[in-house]
């Protein structure tokens, strides 16, 4: 893993369930980890892309 960045950006959510949609489709196939911040939240998603 050679540990780049690829996509940083700021979105506004709500309280409660989000949906958010990841620019996937100009990066290269394998496997990505998004990590999320937020005021007083934090946490990592792995992604695979085939």
């Amino acid at each position: 893993m050679r540990g780049r960045l690829v996509h940083t950006g700021n979105v506004e959510l709500q309280a409660g369930l989000n949906e958010l949609a990841l620019p996937l489709k100009s990066v290269r196939n394998g496997m990505y980890i998004f990590k999320l911040t937020g005021n007083d939240i934090s946490g990592t998603v792995k992604v695979l892309k085939n």
